[in-house]
């Protein structure tokens, strides 16, 4: 698929489970404490697995529910791709001391 044709983040893959404010991820395969449809058998494509920051539905940057009951889903830290060269897998990589780094495309 190419780049023109994704949303910003929908291809993202990495394992932050964290979000921008601090709050955990609800696992995509789970309806506690947030009911919703965005599941992994109504989005195959989309990488709902664990409870992982993604974007299956075109936000303006990967996200998730939260454990919190009060918090419905909040946006994750997960950086953009700027000036990094993208994989053959269509993900953008960085590499830094061993570690390796999941970053999402912006349009």
């Amino acid at each position: 698929m190419p780049w023109s044709t994704l949303l910003p983040g929908t291809e993202y893959r990495g394992p932050v489970s964290t979000t921008t404010e601090g709050y955990t991820c609800q696992a995509w395969d789970t309806q506690t404490p947030h009911v919703h449809d965005r599941t992994p058998q109504n989005s195959p494509d989309a990488g709902l697995e664990s409870n992982y920051c993604r974007n299956p539905d075109g936000e303006r940057k990967p996200w998730c529910y939260t454990t919190d009951a009060a918090k419905r889903s909040d946006l994750c830290p997960v950086p953009e791709c700027k000036g990094i060269k993208f994989s053959g897998d269509l993900v953008c990589k960085l590499f830094r001391g061993g570690s390796q780094s999941y970053y999402y495309h912006h349009l």
